[in-house]
């Protein structure tokens, strides 16, 4: 109220009683009554101090014009003092009153204005809440939804459910059946059991399960549900999530690719990378730097570089402010500099580095040589080129203004926000001034001048108006091109949706209040100095089997249901908690009114003033009944999966992913006579033979770091000592990443099919040796033929050298060419001979680096005769400079023998004229090939899987076991023995020794 207006209510309020005095009271001598009235009701509208102007007017008004004599001021007497004093302290305590009443409404008002800023506080937060909770769902790929049990239709889903599995909220109804068709055909029966489930049996649900959506594109998804029940426990609706977990699998892997990334990107020299100490000293460098200083790393590894030392003296003023903003920012901004190079050029580079902590003394500095400035200035026009295209995407609005209120250049995207076209924009006839509202300028204004002091504005919301005079609630924020300049960018965000988008958070944000109960945990928080409750969620009311309507949050009520035995720790373990001012954690039992029995698990923590006194306590509970159930049925798995463990008939170790020992089963305990700990310590014991250990270790961690199952042989030591063969063979079990969890490794007994091996080895070899003497009977004439020849020739020569000692004189000379020719036979004999008996000699196989063609050309010697008779033409066309091949000399002997033997036996029944055997050798890539070719009759293609079988033979006089002890053969050298049609008749036969490991390098490049 004006101060003129309530002084003029004092004046008036005495001028009224005046009149009143006057005219009506002064006849019933109640003159002051008026006066009296006059004072209060000024000190009650106007204040005090009109109150004091009206006290002093009414005693002037009573001295002049109503105390005798009247019209003149006279003394007042005492009693007309002590009634004026009375009126006087009633007046001050009617102003008192008055004070205390504006006081009152003053606070009321304040109280008022303070409250509506709370509501518009809240109203800001509530909506805030609701954008986090969007944002929330598509971060975490969460989509929610609710389903009405009664209309068996869907009352809510979110967008990011539409999302992730692929459907349009635009076009596809939210319908179960909608949702049904992506689930995976192979999970959909389960899906839609475990639905029923749930639904009969009113309880939550939580599932994970394949979505396949129309593109081909699996996702995996978990999903939870709640069931809603109203107050008879009849189901009325049913709420529930979708999580979309399929990036969740392949973060690990992009993880682990980016580790490589920025790995490659250090060993990939692009740039030159060095770790530094802040004194100077080069720790550590990539040889894209090394090479740009032209430094060798056994400078950098001697510590000889340093980088203060590869600066110049004009740029080390620089490198102190790089070093000043290092210490204060942890980040030193690039900069242009110079360095020495070793020769003493120097090298223009862009710097740029941070320390690895705040505070510390290293860091890590990135080097990039300006030499090639021009590519740096290509690489700027392809970005500004991808700046062009980000403006012309229209993801959001952009467009180039002056502070004259022109648009000078805008993208499509804000032209259509404003319904204007690009030739109105070109006219020249948008203005950002007129686009804005008259009620937005003043604002707009504020923006405008920040913007000129900064160089920027912080976005903002406002409104724009288009073309048709209608209007689009826009998020706008801009910065001028260069500061004090005139001209800036504007980039324009469309809020048109975001109206819709807070309803409908505000319907998640009720849903996901009951998504929350889904967790089974109560909150709740307790006040230490008034010792009562001050808040208790709906799921802490429902844990406790409390109602919230009837019992009151208290901490008796709650108290009562915990289970007797376990009531008396929880108290001293809250009053632990309440005197020491600590946070715990506790698990106990609850029992409910129908005896059913909960586990819960609590959380405690304090909240402390500023002297450290305790003022308040809060809380989680969460029920985790369902949690003890599985970890008892777990354990119950376990001890089955112990049982089926002991029930294998093998050894078997079940290790870490690492290689560690976890368990064995009753078996290995028993093998071993040793306890599972001391077989946890197989690598420093002696239960793998010594021998072994080695390659068995080596194999074994080979395993494990590739992560492939691995299959060897080694000798393990029985509990009496003895070692006896087995076979171990590992497999990986992994989880739904692909990593793995666990080994199970069998080991199985194989002694006693080692010792058959090496009884049935034994045995081809006698074998073998049998074939090798039957087939040197049949060549005896050759053989007979071979010694007989150079017995011959030597006893020619020593008649011939009697002669020349009885001539006269004797021809000396001529007897020593005899005698020496004698020598040279009677060692080719010998050699014959010592060729038979090492083929008919019994001896283990050997191998030795063998010279195949040398092999052959014996055996075509040994075999002419026999190869004469039959009138059959053997001709060779054996390759030269073939390496070494790795055998045993007289197997591989027996192999040719055995193939020339009956090449020259299946040409008896063949013109003599066409009778013609071949043998040949060349190189292949893992070894020498060596075939014999006739031209017999050949065989029936029905025959030729069968030549190679034992006991099957095509000659009347053959027991067949030549050709299946030739496969043997080859077979033990790790060769092959083939048989094929020859053309245009005939057969082909021939093998592959491979090479021996000392000629697998010709030429200075592998065989192979």
């Amino acid at each position: 109220m004006p101060t003129i207006l309530r002084y003029g209510i004092a004046i008036l309020s005495v001028a009224i009683a005046n009149g009143l005095a006057f005219l009506v009271l002064r006849y019933f001598e109640a003159i002051l009554t008026p006066f009296l009235f006059a004072v209060a009701v000024t000190v009650w509208y106007a204040g005090t101090g009109p109150g004091v102007l009206a006290i002093a007017l009414s005693v002037i008004s009573l001295n002049y014009f109503f105390l005798r004599p009247s019209f003149s001021f006279s003394p007042i007497s005492s009693a007309d003092l002590v009634y004026l004093t009375f009126c006087i302290f009633c007046a001050l305590g009617v102003g008192w009153v008055s004070a205390v009443r504006r006081h009152a409404e003053q606070e009321l008002r304040q109280a008022r204005d303070e409250l509506e800023v709370k509501v518009v506080e809240r109203t800001a937060d509530l909506r805030r809440s609701e954008r986090y909770l969007t944002e929330t769902q598509k971060l975490t790929h969460t989509g929610s939804w609710a389903w009405d049990a009664r209309s068996q239709k869907v009352l809510y889903c979110s967008e990011e459910m539409f999302r992730i599995y692929g459907l349009d909220p635009q076009e596809d109804l939210p319908t179960r059946k909608n949702f049904r068709q992506r689930v995976h055909p192979e999970d959909r029966n389960r899906v839609d059991e475990r639905f029923a489930r749930v639904v009969n049996e009113k309880v939550d649900s939580f599932d994970e399960y394949r979505v396949l959506l129309p593109d081909g594109t699996v996702k995996h998804v978990i999903s939870s549900g709640h069931p809603v029940l109203d107050g008879n426990g009849e189901l009325i609706a049913f709420i529930g999530t979708a999580t979309d977990v399929t990036e969740r699998r392949r973060a690990e892997e992009a993880l682990r690719d980016r580790e490589a990334k920025i790995r490659r990107l250090v060993d990939s020299n692009i740039i030159g990378i060095f770790i530094t100490g802040l004194e100077g000293r080069v720790l550590e460098a990539n040889d894209a730097f090394l090479h740009l200083v032209g430094q060798e790393r056994d400078d950098l590894v001697s510590g000889r570089i340093r980088w203060t030392d590869l600066t110049p003296p004009e740029w080390r003023e620089r490198d102190k402010r790089a070093l000043a903003e290092l210490n204060s920012n942890t980040i030193a901004r690039p900069y242009e500099k110079e360095f020495f190079r070793k020769d003493g050029s120097r090298v223009p580079v862009l710097i740029g580095g941070a320390l690895f902590e705040e505070g510390g003394n290293e860091g890590v500095a990135f080097v990039l040589d300006l030499t090639e400035r021009k590519c740096a200035e290509e690489a700027l026009r392809e970005s500004e080129a991808k700046i062009r295209r980000l403006v012309d995407s229209n993801i959001i609005g952009i467009f180039v203004w002056d502070f004259d209120g022109r648009i000078l250049e805008a993208n499509d995207e804000f032209l259509r926000m404003v319904s204007y076209n690009r030739e109105e924009l070109f006219s020249g006839c948008i203005r950002w001034a007129d686009l804005t509202p008259p009620d937005w300028r003043d604002r707009n204004n504020a923006r405008i001048e920040q913007q000129k002091s900064s160089g920027r504005f912080e976005p903002f919301e406002k409104e724009f108006t288009r073309k048709d005079g209608s209007r689009v609630p826009i998020l706008i924020g801009g910065a001028t091109f260069e500061e004090g300049g005139n001209q800036g960018v504007a980039f324009v965000l469309d809020l048109t949706e975001r109206k819709r988008a807070e309803q409908a958070l505000v319907r998640s944000e009720a849903y996901l209040a009951e998504t929350q109960k889904l967790t089974h945990t109560g909150t709740w928080a307790w006040d230490a100095r008034s010792q009562k409750v001050l808040f208790c969620s709906e799921e802490m009311f429902r844990i406790y089997g409390l109602d919230p309507e009837v019992d009151l949050p208290t901490r008796r009520n709650f108290r009562q249901r915990v289970h007797p035995e376990d009531r008396n720790r929880v108290d001293e373990r809250q009053a632990r908690v309440v005197n020491e001012k600590v946070g715990s954690f506790d698990e106990f039992r609850i029992v409910l009114p129908d005896g059913t029995v909960k586990h819960v698990s609590s959380t405690w923590h304090t909240f402390l003033d500023g002297n450290g006194e305790l003022i308040e306590l809060i809380g989680t509970a969460t029920d985790i009944t369902e949690r003890k159930y599985a970890e008892e049925a777990l354990r119950a798995s376990e001890r089955s999966a112990r049982s089926a463990l002991d029930g294998i008939a093998g050894l078997v170790a079940i290790m870490t992913p690492n290689g560690e020992v976890e368990t064995v089963n009753r078996q290995c305990v028993e093998y071993f006579g040793r306890p599972v700990e001391e077989q946890k310590d197989w690598v420093t014991t002696d239960m793998v033979h010594p021998e072994d250990l080695p390659d068995m270790l080596e194999n074994f961690k080979r395993a494990i770091v590739s992560e492939i199952p691995y299959h060897f042989e080694q000798r393990l030591r029985r509990f009496d000592g003895e070692y006896r063969w087995f076979e171990t063979r590992g497999g990986a079990v992994r989880d739904d990443t692909g990593s793995i969890v666990r080994w199970y490794v069998l080991l199985t007994d194989i002694e006693d099919r080692i010792r058959a091996l090496a009884r049935l080895a034994q045995a081809q070899l006698e074998l073998a040796h049998a074939n090798r003497v039957a087939t040197m009977g049949q060549l005896t004439a050759s053989i007979t033929h071979e010694v007989n020849q150079p017995i011959t020739a030597a006893v020619t020569y020593a008649l011939a050298a009697r002669r020349f000692l009885s001539a006269a004189p004797p021809n000396f000379h001529e007897v020593d060419d005899a005698l020496s020719r004698i020598v040279k036979e009677g060692n080719r004999a010998g050699e014959v001979v010592g060729r038979i008996r090492a083929l008919i000699k019994k001896a283990p196989a050997r191998k030795d680096a063998v010279e195949i063609n040398d092999a052959i050309l014996e055996i075509v010697a040994l075999t002419r005769t026999e190869a004469a008779d039959n009138n059959v033409s053997v001709r060779t066309q054996l390759a030269e400079g073939l390496p070494h091949v790795q055998g045993d000399r007289v197997q591989l002997q027996q192999v040719l023998i055995n193939l020339i033997i009956n090449a020259i036996e299946a040409m008896r029944d063949v013109g003599e004229e066409e009778r013609e055997v071949l043998i040949s050798t060349r190189r292949e890539p893992d070894g020498v090939s060596v075939e014999v070719q006739d031209s017999g009759p050949g065989f029936a293609p029905a025959d030729l899987d069968r030549v190679f079988e034992a006991f099957y033979t095509t000659k009347s006089d053959g027991l067949g076991l030549g050709l299946s002890i030739c496969r043997s053969i080859i077979e033990a050298h790790d060769g092959r023995l083939w048989a094929s049609p020859n053309v245009p008749r005939g057969a082909i036969f021939g093998f592959i020794a491979p090479a021996h490991p000392a000629a697998r390098i010709v030429s200075g490049a592998p065989l192979h």
